[in-house]
């Protein structure tokens, strides 16, 4: 004899292997979108790292720049700002030594009150400048590969809304 609640459980069933696919489904598309969405992030990821790296492959050209002296000029202050020390060796690359003479250098000295003098030569480091204390303990790099190093993350955002052709 059949049970009066045979309708019911295999209704009770029925309802239960609804919700069990129901749940499968949205198990699926979530995986889906999520793996999408890594899909999504690695290609960015890959882009920005392709604009960076091209970027930093031609920092060099900058010193081709008609205002080149200039930047060089706001380097060395920058640097020195940032040490904020009385007395300070600067470090430059071969190109940027010709802009930072030793009139600009005592020029720069006075300005900001502070003794500057040159230290050894940036040798493949970088185009542009590093600060050090007179003593050695403390530098600060602003060389244009730091720099840009130093602002990528900053940067990213904007870079990529460039490159998806958003105005910013």
């Amino acid at each position: 004899p059949r049970s009066t609640l045979f309708p019911y459980t295999t209704l009770f069933r029925s309802d239960r292997a609804r919700q069990e696919a129901e749940r499968l489904r949205g198990q699926v598309v979530a995986t889906t979108q999520m793996k999408a969405r890594t899909l999504e992030l690695d290609h960015r990821e890959k882009l920005l790292q392709s604009v960076f790296t091209s970027a930093l492959q031609e920092l060099h050209s900058v010193e081709q720049w008609n205002n080149y002296q200039e930047i060089a000029l706001s380097l060395v202050r920058e640097a020195l700002l940032q040490l904020n020390s009385n007395k300070m060796k600067i470090r430059v690359d071969e190109y940027t030594k010709k802009f930072l003479t030793d009139q600009v250098l005592e020029e720069i000295s006075k300005e900001l009150k502070v003794h500057v003098s040159f230290g050894k030569p940036l040798d493949l480091q970088g185009t542009g400048v590093i600060v050090e204390t007179d003593d050695g303990h403390l530098q600060f790099d602003n060389t244009l590969e730091t720099r840009l190093t130093r602002l990528q993350n900053t940067l990213r955002s904007p870079v990529y809304r460039i490159l998806i052709g958003e105005t910013i």
